[in-house]
């Protein structure tokens, strides 16, 4: 109303500062229960916030099926820390079922946003594919390698990601 933050920003907002001692010292379980009060409210920025803690166990109890839930919930609405996020526990089967497909999509969806880090996991995740389709599964070598992107050498903002390019084989 008004241009006033809403509640749930606020709390976000708390959050942030008693996670990093702005105005305030350093207080990693205050922040985390800031961040559950308006994560369980819906809030994206909170929900991913609070799975990196959950997810590392940082000021909270480590729990990767609570992390890859609220990085799901922050990834369903657009944010692109919790896609990447979300990525990064189908890819390492933490909380989830390993996904390498789900967690190209998902890295790929926070890229295209200019999250750089998803941009990164993006490449690796592809090395990791590359490697697979060149050795396959008993060690030798495989003529069927799979054709993918070099992302560092597309066109983009900055990002080595095409504006517009999206990965079929995630789908």
């Amino acid at each position: 109303v008004g241009g006033r933050p809403s509640n749930l920003e606020v709390l976000t907002y708390l959050g942030e500062c008693a996670y990093h001692g702005e105005g305030t010292r350093k207080n990693r379980p205050e922040a985390a229960r800031l961040y559950r009060l308006a994560a369980e409210r819906g809030m994206p920025e909170a929900q991913a916030n609070l799975a990196e803690m959950l997810a590392s166990g940082e000021g909270a109890e480590k729990s990767p099926e609570d992390a890859a839930r609220f990085f799901a919930a922050a990834a369903a609405q657009g944010v692109p820390e919790g896609q990447h996020g979300l990525g990064k526990c189908y890819e390492k089967g933490e909380g989830l079922e390993e996904d390498l497909a789900k967690a190209g999509y998902w890295y790929e969806q926070a890229a295209l946003q200019g999250h750089k880090p998803a941009l990164e996991s993006l490449e690796h995740l592809e090395a990791v594919l590359r490697r697979q389709a060149q050795w396959g599964s008993n060690g030798e070598e495989d003529d069927s390698s799979l054709e993918l992107t070099n992302y560092s050498e597309l066109d983009g903002q900055g990002l080595g990601l095409a504006k517009d390019h999206h990965l079929t084989q995630w789908d």
